[in-house]
C-alpha cells in the first residue's frame, strides 16, 4: 500500500456487517483504486520462511539426538541451522506484514502463516526421521508431532485459498464502493450495548439519502478507549448490492466516549 505504509498497525475504527468477527473483518485499505496483487515475491517470502523453519527443526532434532556426523558432514555444519532458523522467523514476520497489506484480513493471513509454520515443521521432522542416525537414536517420538503438523497443514492449505479469495473480493467491494457508491452523510446514532461488547459491538447509523433519512445497523470494530460518541459523522456509500459501506468522516475530529471502563470490563472474554 503506497499511500500510508504500516497504517494498519494502529487502532483503527472500522465498520462491517453485524456478526462479522474481528478475524473475518477486512479492513478498509487507504485511498487506492486497485487491489494490490499477490506476487511471486510474496510466495518466495513464504517459501523461504518454510525452508528456514524446516532447517531449524531438522537441526534441532539432529543435535538433540547427538548425531556427530551426518553423511560425512561435520556436526559443526548444524550450527548454520541457527541463522537459518532466524532467517525463517524473519521471513515469517515478512509474510505477515506483506500479507496483511495485500489482504487486510486476519483470518486469511493467519491461515497462510499456519501453512508456513506447519509446512516447515513437517519438512524438518520428516527429514530428521529419514536420517539413519536419528532413527537409531529413537525416532518414534517424531511421528506424533509429524502427524499433527500434517493434519493442520492439510486443513490450512485447503481453507487458505478460499479465505484469501473472500478477503480480496471484499477489498474489491470496498474500493468499488468508494468509487461508484452513492455517497451520503450520516452519524453514529447511539453507543453499542456494553453487555454485548467484545472488542466490537453493533451500532445504528442514521444517514440522509437524497432527502430521506435512513438507518442501518452495523458492527463497530474498535477498542474500548476508541468508541466514538453518538453524533460522530460518518460517510455512507450506498452500494448497488444494497449492502452499505460505512466509514468515519476523515475530515472531522473524532471525540471518544469518556467512560470506556464500561466496555473494558466486558471485553475480558477476548475478541471474536
Amino acid at each position: 500500500m503506497a499511500d500510508d505504509e504500516w497504517y494498519w498497525l494502529g487502532d483503527r475504527i472500522e465498520f462491517s456487517s453485524p456478526g462479522v468477527s474481528n478475524s473475518r473483518l477486512v479492513r478498509g485499505p487507504p485511498e487506492t483504486s486497485e487491489i494490490p496483487p499477490l506476487t511471486a515475491g510474496y510466495a518466495a517470502i513464504a517459501g523461504g520462511s518454510t525452508v528456514g523453519i524446516g532447517l531449524a527443526v531438522f537441526g534441532g532434532i539432529t543435535l538433540a539426538a547427538r548425531v556427530p556426523d551426518v553423511d560425512g558432514v561435520s556436526a559443526w555444519w548444524l550450527l548454520l541451522i541457527v541463522p537459518a532458523g532466524a532467517a525463517g522467523l524473519f521471513l515469517l514476520v515478512g509474510t505477515w506484514v506483506d500479507g496483511t497489506e495485500r489482504l487486510m484480513q486476519g483470518r486469511a493471513v493467519g491461515r497462510i502463516l499456519i501453512s508456513v509454520v506447519c509446512g516447515g515443521a513437517l519438512v524438518g521432522l520428516v527429514g530428521a526421521w529419514l536420517l539413519p542416525a536419528v532413527s537409531h537414536a529413537g525416532a518414534g517420538c517424531l511421528w506424533a508431532p509429524a502427524a499433527v503438523s500434517a493434519a493442520v497443514l492439510t486443513w490450512s492449505a485447503l481453507t487458505a485459498p478460499r479465505s484469501v479469495r473472500d478477503a480480496r473480493v471484499e477489498m474489491g467491494r470496498i474500493i468499488d464502493g468508494r468509487r461508484t457508491g452513492r455517497k451520503c452523510a450520516g452519524v453514529i446514532a447511539a453507543l453499542p450495548d456494553p453487555g454485548e461488547w467484545n472488542f466490537g459491538g453493533d451500532v445504528p447509523i442514521r444517514y440522509d439519502d437524497g432527502g430521506r433519512t435512513r438507518s442501518v445497523r452495523v458492527r463497530l470494530h474498535a477498542t474500548a478507549s476508541t468508541i466514538p460518541i453518538p453524533g460522530t459523522p460518518v460517510t455512507v456509500y450506498v452500494m448497488t448490492d444494497g449492502e452499505p459501506l460505512v466509514e468515519l468522516d476523515s475530515s472531522t475530529p473524532i471525540e471518544f466516549y469518556p467512560h470506556s471502563s464500561r466496555y473494558e470490563s466486558d471485553a475480558s472474554g477476548g475478541g471474536s
